[in-house]
């Protein structure tokens, strides 16, 4: 727990800064991750490339983390499942119907560690050092690039539900579905304003 402690002095906004277009390392010792976003960078790099050279109906999916443009071979949109939190086992919740848009999910559930029984999320809470540990077991997260979409899906995992919420309606810039899991194993889902549009009855 000490070395924990010791490594939150290496964390945030305040160990980096932009100067001239180029990042630079206020504390020199410090590294950047960019795990949260890589996958939803390398969808949108490659959306862009298939715009570039003329083609208006795709999806990309790198990892779960996707990008649909324009509509599928049947002429309809795009229809992306999204899984239940479940540890051992895969489990359709919902459908999302999509066009141009972004989606991407962050949870507990895929990749973890288990120790004397219990499971820890691979999603460190940058406040405490620690894996997160409360009921949000998933966040998807609808916005207009893969990237912002896979950001803030880690980003909201870490915040909890209310705060989660209460963010995405306040940037007005996605839409985000949330999946908690209680003691029992038992789900309950929460949506931002506008995600319900995107859902398959």
């Amino acid at each position: 727990r000490l070395d924990v402690i010791r490594l939150l002095d290496k964390i945030g906004n305040d160990t980096w800064d932009i100067l001239n277009g180029k990042l630079i390392k206020i504390k020199p010792d410090i590294e950047i991750n960019v795990n949260a976003i890589a996958k939803g960078f390398g969808v949108d790099i490659i959306s862009t490339l298939l715009k570039s050279i003329g083609y208006k109906n795709f999806m990309v999916e790198i990892g779960g983390e996707v990008f649909c443009s324009g509509l599928n071979h049947k002429g309809e949109l795009w229809k992306i499942g999204v899984e239940l939190p479940k540890f051992h086992s895969r489990t359709l919740d919902k459908v999302a119907s999509l066009s141009n848009v972004a989606m991407a999910t962050s949870g507990d559930y895929r990749n973890y560690y288990s120790y004397n029984g219990k499971n820890y999320s691979h999603t460190i809470n940058p406040k405490s050092g620690i894996p997160i540990e409360h009921s949000l077991a998933s966040v998807t997260v609808i916005s207009n690039t893969c990237m912002s979409a896979d950001g803030l899906a880690t980003a909201l995992l870490v915040m909890g539900t209310e705060q989660a919420i209460n963010y995405i309606e306040k940037i007005n810039l996605a839409e985000c579905l949330l999946v908690e899991r209680d003691e029992n194993g038992q789900f309950r889902s929460f949506m931002s304003s506008g995600f319900g549009e995107y859902l398959i009855e």
